[in-house]
């Protein structure tokens, strides 16, 4: 997206801590941002999860970027696209956002190149990933080392 973005173009950002807009806003100075952080489990409560759309469909931009986790904003993007009233693009991001402004520090480079980020995340924030990285998602990892397997040939 950075390197598509031009001076004026609007972005509504959905989900990002209020604490770490300014980051967002000195990354971007030249776009104008409009920011909504939904109530957390606002994918289970109909009145918030309109109020989140109804934002949305105020503030139009260019980019929408929904960073307030899985499944949430596919959901939101989902509604919206049904809806049919924006233009623009839509971007699900989860925590992308953080790293990109610097509220959330990388993993180590050589813990990205062997693809643990994963790891070092869940050592940084157990309690709020523990049971989505080991419990919700193990059925991902064979997926992972079949097709690591795939392509080295095997």
């Amino acid at each position: 997206m950075t390197k598509h973005l031009q001076p004026g173009d609007r972005i509504t950002v959905i989900g990002l801590w209020p604490r770490d807009l300014p980051l967002l806003r000195r990354r971007f100075p030249a776009n104008p941002i409009a920011h909504h952080l939904p109530p957390l489990g606002f994918e289970r409560d109909e009145e918030a999860f309109r109020r989140t759309i109804a934002f949305v469909e105020a503030n139009s931009a260019r980019y929408y970027i929904f960073a307030c986790g899985m499944p949430r904003q596919e959901l939101l993007g989902d509604r919206l696209s049904a809806r049919g009233k924006l233009c623009g693009t839509a971007l699900c991001v989860g925590s992308a956002l953080e790293f990109l402004i610097g509220a959330q520090q990388r993993a180590p480079v050589r813990m990205q190149k062997a693809g643990l980020e994963w790891l070092f995340r869940l050592y940084r924030e157990p309690r709020r990933l523990a049971k989505r990285y080991l419990v919700q998602s193990p059925p991902i990892f064979a997926l992972l080392i079949r097709e690591r397997l795939r392509r080295r040939g095997r």
